[in-house]
This record gives structure tokens, sequence and C-alpha cells, in this order.
């Protein structure tokens, strides 16, 4: 579903270059949830943002359910991330004037999905994920938890073939933050997706099927 082949990201110019990512090769399985580790600063969010789509490797490929990255313009790249990748983040950034259910929805709309199927899919979410009775209401009620569960509804509106977190639990308590990543793990494996986790705790990369370990931008073991 996921193949990264030696990717290489060099940040900045000249004297002020730096490697973030060093030579990392890995691939994901459908099913299969990953989990990449290693203490601030080691490549881990740069990594994945090569993995989305969000950021272009000065080296290396990436290939998404067989499509090559860079055989896709901006548009395409685009059209990828909101149809086929699902992103949850460490801070769900939801629009704060919609409501949990109309926050969901969007993703579809982005999509190009009919509101009316769009609906449909985030009310099957919201009430799989335990927040059917929040769906009216507006982010700013909602606790973290929550917050993280409506982002991952968002994420997986699509039906998405990769489910990629970055840092999801970062700013949930320790039992809010494993019902995140259980769930998370539940609908990568229960639908036959892919997804790659990245975190700096180890509890929360437990959840995994496997852990690779980034260490100043290269894997030190797979």
């Amino acid at each position: 579903m996921l193949v990264a082949d030696r990717l290489h990201k060099v940040v900045g110019d000249g004297a002020l270059a730096v490697t973030a990512v060093d030579e990392v090769s890995l691939q994901v399985e459908r099913g299969e949830l990953i989990a990449i580790v290693g203490p601030s600063g080691s490549g881990k969010s740069t990594l994945l943002a090569m993995l989305g789509a969000l950021s272009t490797p000065t080296d290396g490929t990436v290939r998404i359910d067989g499509v090559d990255l860079s055989d896709l313009d901006e548009r395409g790249r685009s059209e990828l991330r909101s149809r086929r990748l699902g992103f949850v983040l460490q801070r769900p950034a939801l629009v704060p004037f919609l409501t949990v259910s109309e926050n969901v929805v969007l993703a579809g709309q982005i999509a190009g999905r009919p509101k009316s199927m769009a609906s449909e899919r985030a009310d099957q979410l919201l009430t799989a994920l335990g927040l059917e009775d929040r769906s009216g209401h507006r982010p700013a009620a909602l606790s973290g938890g929550e917050l993280q569960r409506v982002a991952l509804a968002r994420a997986l509106l699509n039906d998405p073939v990769i489910v990629l977190a970055d840092e999801p639990t970062a700013n949930l308590d320790a039992q809010q933050g494993r019902a995140v990543v259980a769930l998370l793990a539940e609908h990568t494996r229960g639908q036959g997706r892919a997804g790659v986790l990245v975190t700096h705790d180890e509890s929360v990369a437990a959840v995994a099927d496997r852990t690779l370990r980034l260490i100043d931008g290269r894997l030190a073991d797979s």
C-alpha cells in the first residue's frame, strides 16, 4: 500500500543546509499499522509529510497504492491527499464556527463527494466513535479526546487507503490517548487500510504491528 525508497530530505541552503531525513526506506502492507518513534527533532514529522504528499523529497520516491508521487503534478497530489489519504494531526484544527458534523462533512465536500453522501458517512463514523450526541456541538464544547475522535472521523470520511497520524495523542491524557490510538488501529486494520503513526511515546507505539526507530533522520532498526 505504501512504499518509500531511499527518501532523503535536505532543509535549508548552503552552510545552513540540514539533512532532516537520510536514506529512509520502508513499506506498509494493507491492514498494517506501523509506528515511527524517535526523539524530538529526529525527522519524524518531515518523513510523514513526504509519505503524505505534503512535502517533496530531495531524493527518493514514494508510491501509494501503486502510484508514484513523482509522476503527479501539484493538482494530482492535492487530489490524492483529499481522496486517498487521511490525516490525524497533533492538533485537530477543526473549523471553530462549524459543528462537529459539519467539520467531518467538509472533508467529503473538498474531495468532491455529494453532500448527502458525505453527511450519511459522517453520521455513521460519529456513531461508531461514540460521538453521535455531540454532532451538533461546536469544537469549543468538546474535550481533547472528543476532538481527536472527530479528527479521526474526518480522516476516515473518504475511505482513504492510508491513514497518517502525527503525534495524535500529544495533547491528551494517558487514557484518552490509548482510546484514540486503539480506534485508529481498529479502523486501519478492520477496513484493510494501511496506517502510519508518528509518536515519541513507547506505550502508544506498542499498539502498532511494527515499530521503526528514527534517530537523526535515519532508521536505527526495523
